[in-house]
């Protein structure tokens, strides 16, 4: 991956990392490799901070959103300057959002950086970053992760 000042430019647009093809397996090794990060982390369950509990099995999480409309989860991920919010639409995909106004150097490109790498190994899948709402895996990304075999 290059850093190129251009893709984090204030366009009022965030910015998604996308994980495609995945299923639950992939949403525990994520979660469970959480700690490794070394990043601040908040899961938060219809409001409320798992913080003080160990935080809800991926399946149970996403039964729970798919059971009440009303309930929501948020998982938020904070690496050097950069939060990445993730609220787990679907089971299928992982997206994480996050603002490109955040990567303002070399050092916010490789916390970047690090952390789609640490995404990568954690799912061993293919990672991405695009513009917003541009998830589609046919579309060529801004920048790509793909983990060794």
């Amino acid at each position: 991956m290059q850093y190129n000042a251009d893709h984090f430019e204030a366009d009022g647009a965030l910015r998604d990392i996308y994980v495609f093809d995945t299923d639950i397996l992939e949403w525990r090794l994520m979660m469970s490799s959480l700690p490794a990060l070394g990043a601040r982390i908040t899961l938060s369950v219809d409001s409320k901070s798992t913080a003080d509990h160990p935080a809800p099995d991926p399946a149970d999480l996403f039964a729970l959103l798919e059971n009440d409309e009303n309930a929501s989860a948020t998982l938020t991920i904070t690496v050097g300057n950069i939060t990445f919010w993730c609220y787990f639409f679907h089971a299928h995909e992982m997206e994480f959002t996050f603002d490109p106004q955040s990567v303002r150097s070399v050092d916010d490109f490789v916390d970047l950086e690090g952390f789609m790498k640490w995404l990568g190994k954690s799912c061993r899948r293919r990672v991405v970053m695009t513009m917003e709402g541009v998830g589609d895996a046919s579309i060529p990304p801004l920048l790509e992760y793909v983990p060794q075999a």
